[in-house]
Parts: structure tokens; sequence; C-alpha cells
């Protein structure tokens, strides 16, 4: 049977058991790793932690519901077992029953049954490392191996820093404007994430310099066994000009060449973005966003 948990009651050396076995293991279903992104999630847990979904929950005013938190690209079900559609089904129909609003991201092996839940596919861009640099570098978009040419004319280096704070001001100075949703409550909980598994050993915080010494990107990469994760960026407006990101991403597909690792760009649906790790001969991969609403009409409009 499936049960609802609370928090403090969750068994962690079970959960992270599961975790470790399940056949779609990923680096954010761990609890220290769901602690980080969203505090006081609870579980649906099924017999004796044979397959379990986070329940990352958050509540406005009177109105408790379950949110995809930032910086955790794919939760839903994870199974020691092979993840039919009918046992996602069974999961989401237990919590539908107790939250009238849900919006969430399943992982890769997760498909489902339940009416009323619309479904958005969102797509994440992988490169596996298993070959020379110069085999992989075939598979860059000719315009891309120009603009990694001109970037190595560029005397740009790479330095790998423990400076979180830096990479964050440059994306709030030249991009949060945009992304007005993250708030600074967002980017506390990522520079906390960082340092975390930067302890860990989990994370690298690499920058881009140019010759002057001038920072020009920094990004956050996490290392979760054969992946390395490209998971947040900042950039100067002069890093454009000398096309630091094309250096960014080819050093890190030079460095782990030739393993048996995946680089994972963790995706955009953005079209502009998806065409820039494609060029990189990255491969597409999809999951579901899924959202259900049945709040009374009044209310509705505090979710939209």
């Amino acid at each position: 049977m499936i049960h609802y948990i609370k928090h403090d009651t969750i068994n962690r050396t079970k959960w992270d058991a599961l975790i470790e076995r399940a056949v779609n293991k990923n680096f954010y279903a761990y609890t220290w790793y769901l602690d980080l992104v969203c505090e006081g999630w609870d579980a649906l847990v099924e017999d004796d932690y044979c397959s379990v979904m986070p329940v990352t929950k958050g509540q406005k005013f009177f109105l408790k519901y379950v949110y995809q938190p930032m910086f955790a690209q794919q939760l839903g079900v994870f199974s020691e077992r092979e993840i039919t559609q009918d046992k996602v089904s069974q999961f989401l129909a237990i919590l539908s029953k107790k939250y009238k609003y849900i919006e969430m991201n399943l992982n890769y092996e997760n498909t489902f049954s339940v009416e009323g839940f619309h479904q958005t596919q969102m797509i994440n861009y992988e490169v596996p490392l298993n070959n020379s640099y110069e085999e992989l570098r075939k598979k860059y978009k000719l315009d891309t191996r120009w603009q990694v040419k001109k970037s190595l004319l560029n005397n740009l280096t790479i330095e790998k820093t423990k400076d979180t704070l830096l990479t964050i001001k440059m994306f709030q100075k030249n991009k949060g404007h945009i992304y007005t949703n993250i708030k600074q409550k967002n980017y506390n909980t990522l520079q906390r994430l960082v340092e975390g598994l930067l302890l860990l050993g989990k994370a690298e915080v690499w920058h881009v310099k140019d010759e002057k010494g001038t920072v020009l990107v920094g990004a956050f990469f996490f290392m979760f066994e054969n992946r390395i994760i490209f998971s947040f960026s900042g950039r100067t407006e002069e890093a454009r000009d000398k096309k630091a990101m094309y250096f960014l991403c080819t050093k890190v597909i030079e460095e782990h060449s030739s393993k048996n690792i995946i680089f994972d760009f963790a995706g955009s649906n953005d079209p502009g973005v998806g065409n820039f790790y494609r060029s990189f001969g990255a491969q597409e991969r999809k999951y579901l966003r899924i959202k259900k609403n049945e709040l009374p009409f009044f209310v509705k409009w505090l979710k939209k």
C-alpha cells in the first residue's frame, strides 16, 4: 500500500537506500538534497520503501499546494522495480486527494494516465562524453566550431574556485530583471546548496577569466556518479563578445572526454537556449511537467 508520511516520520536511512538502488535514481531525490531545496517536504511511500515520491509542499495563506522546487529538475516516483504507468497513476491519484493544486516535474521513467492533469513535455540536453575530444568536437555544429575557435584566440582561462557568490551576483545583475520569479530567498537557497555540495565534493565552481583576470562567466556544476550537471551560470556583458560560454562548455567537454560521463546541460524549453545546447552535439531527453488545479474559482487566481 501507498501511505502519506509527514516529514518528521520519514525513515531517511531507508529512503536514501531506496534511491541508491532505484532503477531511476537521480541526484535530486536524496533526503539531504530535498532538505536544501524544500524545507519540511513530506512523502508518499509504498510498503517498506520499495517505491517513493517526494511531496514538495508549500502554503500561501490558507492554501496548501505541491510545487516544483527550484534547482531540483526531476522528482516524481522512484522505485527499485520497473515503474509502470499504473504505478505512477496510483501515486498521483493519492496525491490528488490531499492537494487541490499540484505542479511538479516527473522524471524520465514516469508516465501516467490520471485525468485532470495538464502535461507539458520538458526537454533536457545531454552529451555522452565516452569518446575522444576530437570525435566529440566533430559533432559540434559548424558555427559552434567556429565560435569555439574564436574563443580560443581571446586569451581566456579557466579557474576552479570556492567562490559561490560572484556567479549569483552576475546572474542577478544581467538576468535578474528577466527571471522575476527567482526571489532573493531562492538565490540564498542556491548558495547554501552549492556550498554544501562543495563540502561533499559533489560540486565545482568554474570561472572564465579574460587576459586581465576579470571574471566573465561563473558556473556551478553538480557531480553525480557518471554525470556532470550544468546547474547555473552568470555572466557579464563582455562575455558574449569574448565567446566565453562557448569556451566554458568546450573546456568541460575536453576535460571529461574519453570518460564514461554524461554532460547534462539541465535542459531548457527556450528555443534559443536549446539550440545552443544542441550545437555541442547534445541529445534531447524528455520528461513531464504536470499541473492540476481544482481550487475553488475564487482562489484559483492565487496560483496562476
